[in-house]
Formats: C-alpha cells, structure tokens, sequence
C-alpha cells in the first residue's frame, strides 16, 4: 500500500481510520498520527460527511452496498479545508471476525483542470469553425452576386454583334470571371474539406457525359493556346458506372487546366483512359494526363499536393492560381477509392496518374450495340500530329473499323488518285489545323476526286473553329464537321453517319446543344416570376429569359412576390434566397402553406453556394438549386424539368 501511486486509506466498520498511506499524507496534508483514530467523515465537505455514517449503518444492517465494488467521482477535503475533485474505489475486507473497508482515493484535480481547458478550447474551436463558415458563406455569396452580373452581362454581350477588338476584350473579361469562379469553388471545396463536410455521391452516370462537360470547359484554352488535345478514351470502357460524376469531372478539370496552363503555345496534352475489368460488377479506372510543358524538379514534385503550395513563388506569379487543386484532387481521389501520383522532368512536360475503383450497372448493358458491321466502313485519317492520328487509329479499330492513316494532304491525294472507282474510303477524317497544309485547297481536290469514287468527307476541326471551316468550305460537300477532342461513341456516329449508316448507341450527352435547344423550345410562353433584388441581376436574369420567349415577371422581395401572387398565375418561380423585407426561404415556406400552391414549382436561383444551401432550400419547400453566377444551359434544362413535366423521358 505504501507504494501504490494513489492514496490508500483503511477504515473499519464504524468509519473510523486504520491505516493511513504516505500518498494519502501528501494529497491530505495529515500526517497518519494526526488522523489513525479519526472518523473517515474529518477528509469529507461537510454536505457529504454529515450522510456517511448512516450510508455505513445501513450497510452492517441490510448488506445495501452504496460505494462498496465501485468506482466513482467525489469531492474530499484536506487539512487546509480546500475542496478537490477525487477518484475513489472501496473494496470491502474481512479480517479475524470483522470487517474493514479499503478506498483507494486518486486526486483528479489536474485532470479535471485540462479537461475543462479542452473542453474550452473544443468550443472556442467550434466557435471559430462556425465563423470561418458563416464567413465564408456570406463571402462566397457577396462576392457570387456581382459575378452572376459581369460572367452574365459579359455573355450577352459576346453574342452581339461586335468587332474583332471588342469582341477580344469582352471575351477576356468573361474569362477572367470565369477564373475568380474557379478560386472561389477551390476556396469553398477546401473548407469543406477541412471541416470534414465534403460530401459524395454514389449514382449511375455514363463516362461519355463527364467528357461531354469536361471538353465543354476547356477545349476553348486549348483553341486559344493551339495546344493540341487528345482524348484517348479505350472505345470498350463500361458506359455505365456507379460514382460520383461530379467530383471525378472535377478532377479531371483541374489536371486538364493545369497541363493547358503549364503547357506553352503549340503544344501537345493527352488525356488517356484505360480500365481493368475487377470483377463482373467492378473495373479500376486508370487515367492519366499528359503534357509535354514546362515539367518540374523532383524537389517540386515532392510538395504539389500540399495545400496552398505550387512548384515555387516564380511559377506562381507567372502563372497565378490559389495552389488549392491539386490538393483538393488528391483530397477527391483518396475518398473514392484511388490514388495519384506525378511524373515529371523539367523542360520535358509532366504526367499525372490516378485509378479509381467503382461498380459498374447491372441493370444497364455496355459497350455499343452495333446494327452494322463497321469494319465494311474504311477511314482514312489525315492528322500531321502523330500522337492524334495514333489515337485515332487504335480508337476506330478498337470500334470494328478498317483505318489506315496518311501525315499530310499530299500523302492522302496520292492514295486517292490511285484509287479506282472502287476505292475502299468511305470515310475521311481530314485535320483542320495543319501548318505548312492548304487545307482548303486540299479539301477542293479531294471533294473533285470523291466526285468520281463516291467518297463521304468528314472535316475535323479543333474546337470553337467550326464557323471558319464551315465559310471557308461552303462551296464543297463536306458532310460534318467533328470537335476536338471527342469520346469514342461521339467518333463512332459521326463517322457512321458519314459513311450512310445508321449511328448506334447514346447520340449524344444530354448536357449538349441538341439537349439544350429542346428545353429552350419547351419553356417557350410558360409563365415565370422572378424574385430577386439585386437590380444588375435582375435585368440579367430577365433579359436571358426573355430571350427565349419566356414571359417574366419581377419583384423584388419576396413580400412583394406573395402580394403578386394573389392577383397572377405562373407556371414556376424563380427565388433568390437572401432578400430584404422577406427573404427566399419565408416566402417558399408562405407560397407553399397556401392552397392551390403543393406543386408550383419554386427554382432557387441564388448566390449561396456553401454546404446545406442545398437542404435548406428544400426545406423551405423549393424543388432545385440553381447557383450564381448562373450556367445558363444549366438553368434553362433544370427549369424544362420541373415546369415541363415528361421533358426528360
């Protein structure tokens, strides 16, 4: 007992100390002369003290234990009459006929003491969280609200007609715009992450339409820049898979724009997809994008997924960004399963790795069903850039078709004029964009040699270069004209239809042009009311939708909104959410507790754009969210689907 850590104390059945420990001596300040004799009840706060000698005559009477084979939190007393906080256990003992009770008495003073400054400090933690968020949010929505105004205006105006100098500068500030957007979503994306709130979807979606988005976001760079962008998509990767779209889309985006920020004017990025098939309801996706830029050291490599961190300050300044994406892409891949890592030389280029494992559809058969036979169509590929043209080639014949590949127009006029009326093309896939090749004039020739050997032309351009092509090639009998880059089944039915036959498979995604032009259709003449107080968004908001032949009316709160609404129909709402006089969410809550109003639909269109903006509006009896600064081919089909009902069949 003399050597036990804690304080060790015997006392018989009358509560009287037998034996009192050297610990007991120092938590205590009593020597063991002073209290060996004494009632236990002298180290006890007097409310206590006054109960234990009848909790001890109760026990001898009727055996009722208390304390005894337990451990519990009290409060003793020392000599000085200062109160602490202890830890005691009491066994009882029996010894010649009578009985003894031993405690063993621990000071939990100190522990007590951390605890509440953890306690506090897990508090003011939490406090600082909660205004770090609420920071956030009003500044994601403060700053969101002029955005909507100039990616907005910017965008109306870029579809006017303008100069070729005003048309440069409105087109720079839109993409500016567009830029701070995608600082402001890395900001958001990285507090939710640290605050754990990041969440993930596991829904069936088709790969197609990832790439559909993701070309749409940054083939216009590539343009710009005459970086050469190469899908190479396996044509057999399962079409339908269980995951979150979103978030492997912005992985991909991120490491696309990065490579067209770091790659230098004319150069060459390939995004290469291949898969191995897990199990019959699993596969591991293996990405990989690949630059030929400006590449790293391996001191650089060995920090780029540290938040806040790019290769070195000269690199940001000459090439700006929060440092925030490729921490956040390594943050998405790890939570879904997979893992990343980067290959890189300087002066060279860069590669980044990844896989992700996710399930594949039972219900939804893959691959394309073909009706024909494609290797009856033959293509011929004229790309002067080799990694494309190799691209091509192993994609088509992957598909069933006969290929064959020519570097230059000189090359693919020599094949044709040594073709008889039997020649084998019926398809060309003719590169846009070749220096040092009159493409034009090229196409002149072959369209005068088809003529004679009946064969379909196909034109590839690089993106946004179809209106050139289109004017200069008016006069020849071009028979489509092919965006780069492109997924597989986009590749298969374009050139199924080139050569006469019927395309196979998923046409196209639903988020493209054909998609949108059918919402656009569908809203025409419906009824809209918009709310919102913002009078720069407002003439926005009204000027798209009227546009497209859909009637508008404002006010601008949401008071002003129920008033309206007792003398008009409409066949939905469009609710900005934080509003003064009544905000969005009052007046969804008030709309829908009047009759007739269950089911008119009520679209938040709306700068808050913070984990659980989402939930709230649905609990405040909306049925979408729409975010600013507003994707208007988002918008437009988000609002055919809840006011045209059977639009999305």
């Amino acid at each position: 007992m003399e050597n036990m850590g804690d304080a060790v104390i015997t006392i018989n059945q009358m509560g009287i100390i037998e034996t009192f420990s050297r610990v007991a001596e120092e938590i205590f300040g009593y020597s063991a002369e002073d209290v060996i004799g004494e009632n236990i009840s002298r180290l006890m706060p007097e409310d206590i003290a006054k109960h234990h000698d009848g909790y001890l005559r109760k026990y001898r009477n009727t055996g009722e234990k208390n304390i005894i084979g337990t451990k519990r939190k009290t409060t003793a007393q020392d000599k000085n009459g200062r109160q602490f906080p202890v830890e005691l256990s009491v066994a009882e003992v029996k010894f010649a006929n009578e009985r003894f009770f031993v405690g063993i008495i621990q000071d939990i003073s100190q522990r007590e003491e951390e605890q509440q400054k953890l306690a506090e400090a897990i508090d003011a933690a939490q406090a600082a969280t909660q205004a770090k968020s609420e920071f956030l949010a009003n500044m994601s929505h403060e700053i969101r609200t002029p955005m909507n105004a100039i990616i907005g205006m910017s965008n109306l105006v870029l579809n006017s007609t303008l100069d070729e100098v005003q048309r440069d500068r409105i087109q720079k500030v839109h993409q500016s715009g567009l830029g701070l957007l995608g600082i402001i979503n890395d900001i958001l994306d990285f507090s939710k992450i640290e605050s754990g709130k990041l969440e993930f979807e596991q829904q069936l979606f088709s790969l197609d339409e990832v790439f559909d988005n993701v070309i749409t976001l940054v083939s216009l760079v590539a343009f710009e820049k005459n970086i050469e962008l190469i899908f190479d998509v396996d044509p057999q990767l399962p079409k339908h898979l269980v995951g979150d779209p979103l978030r492997i889309g912005q992985v991909l985006i991120n490491l696309l724009s990065n490579a067209l920020k770091f790659t230098p004017q004319d150069g060459e990025i390939v995004l290469t997809v291949r898969f191995d098939q897990e199990a019959d309801d699993a596969v591991k996706l293996n990405f990989s994008v690949k630059d030929n830029g400006i590449g790293m050291t391996a001191e650089q490599t060995g920090k780029l997924f540290e938040a806040f961190t790019q290769a070195d300050n000269s690199i940001t300044r000459r090439f700006g960004g929060t440092g925030l994406g490729l921490s956040i892409s390594r943050y998405l891949i790890d939570r879904m399963g997979g893992s990343i890592e980067v290959k890189s030389e300087q002066d060279v280029g860069s590669e980044f790795i990844f896989d992700l494992q996710l399930k594949t559809s039972v219900e939804h058969p893959d691959g394309m069903t073909r009706r024909i036979k494609t290797s009856d169509v033959h293509v011929m590929i004229v790309d002067d850039n080799r990694t494309s043209r190799q691209t091509l080639l192993s994609m088509l014949e992957k598909l069933g078709f006969s290929v064959e590949e020519a570097a230059s127009g000189a090359e693919l006029l020599e094949r044709l004029e040594n073709c008889d009326s039997n020649c084998p093309f019926k398809v060309v896939l003719l590169d846009w964009l070749m220096p040092g090749e009159d493409v034009v004039q090229i196409a002149h020739q072959v369209s005068s040699i088809t003529q004679t050997i009946k064969l379909a032309q196909l034109i590839m351009t690089n993106p946004h270069g179809e209106a050139e092509a289109r004017e200069m090639t008016a006069d020849l009998d071009i028979v489509d004209y092919l965006h780069k880059p492109f997924s597989p089944v986009i590749l298969q039915n374009k050139v199924l239809s080139a050569a006469g036959e019927k395309a196979t498979g998923r046409q196209t995604a639903k988020n493209n042009n054909e998609y949108l032009l059918k919402a656009i259709d569908a809203l025409r003449d419906v009824r809209v009311l918009l709310v919102e107080d913002n009078e720069i968004n407002q003439e926005l908001a009204n000027e798209l939708l009227t546009s497209k032949g859909i009637i508008v009316t404002v006010a601008d709160n949401g008071k002003q909104a129920l008033e309206i609404l007792e003398n008009e129909s409409f066949d939905a709402i469009l609710m900005d959410c934080q509003m003064p006089v009544m905000d969005g969410y009052t007046a969804s809550r008030e709309i829908r507790s009047k009759a007739g109003y269950e089911n008119l639909p009520i679209l938040a269109l709306t700068a808050n754009a913070m984990q659980g903006d989402l939930e709230k509006s649905i609990e405040a009896g909306m049925n979408a969210h729409i975010s600013k600064p507003i994707d208007v081919s988002k918008m437009f089909i988000t609002m055919a689907k809840w006011i045209k009902p059977g639009f999305d069949d």
